[in-house]
């Protein structure tokens, strides 16, 4: 859905931008009719005032006045070149930055699970049937491709979830010393939540098994 959202803004952005670009064309269009106009206005009384006081000189002013005119035309037609080729430029950039950014942050379908599911089901699975919080972290992670992009607020609620329920039970690495970091995470079957999709899988558990945990 967020992909889409960034896809339409994109869209939008690149018609506003043509859009511009085509204003842009009018007026430096319209510019450069207004200046052939005055020049070829001044010119023509110029040139009528040469051909009754100074015929002799009329021949010369009609090729400098065209050639101040030619002058002008290609400047402004090199400015107009120039700044569609910045404007074609700038598009190209902002689409590929909009193209890594949809890569780079593109999710993938949340799993049907519960946060609660999830910690259960990598622990039960381990080897001890326990684990630290970031191995918690890392084996959701690398079962779950929805949770290793780059949004990370998942965490929090894994963190949340060993804390406050009592469905999980701590483990001390060291007795002695209750209040430090690293300790273990265990399932508490004896004390599941009512009424969860733990309950399911301590009862049915091949239901909501990720494949990966089968075997």
């Amino acid at each position: 859905m967020q992909s889409i959202i960034v896809i339409v803004i994109v869209i939008i952005i690149i018609i506003v931008i043509v859009i511009i670009i085509i204003i842009i064309i009018i007026i430096v269009i319209v510019i450069i009719i207004i200046i052939v106009i005055v020049i070829l206005r001044g010119w023509g009384g110029s040139l009528l005032q040469h051909h009754h006081h100074h015929r002799h000189r009329a021949g010369g002013d009609p090729c400098s006045s065209i050639s101040i005119i030619i002058v002008i035309v290609i400047v402004i037609i090199i400015i107009i070149v120039i700044i569609i080729i910045v404007i074609v430029i700038v598009i190209i950039i902002i689409i590929v930055i909009v193209i890594v950014v949809i890569i780079r942050y593109r999710r993938h379908p949340k799993p049907p699970y519960s946060y609660l599911a999830l910690i259960a089901l990598v622990i039960r699975a381990a080897p001890g049937r326990r684990l630290k919080l970031a191995q918690i972290i890392q084996a959701i992670s690398s079962l779950f491709p929805f949770f290793g992009g780059g949004y990370q607020g998942w965490k929090d609620s894994v963190r949340h979830n060993l804390s406050s329920n009592p469905c999980f039970a701590k483990v001390l690495k060291d007795p002695a010393k209750p209040k430090a970091k690293g300790n273990y995470w265990t399932v508490d079957a004896m004390a599941p939540p009512n009424k969860s999709i733990f309950d399911v899988w301590l009862s049915h558990p091949g239901d909501i098994v990720h494949p990966a945990l089968r075997g």
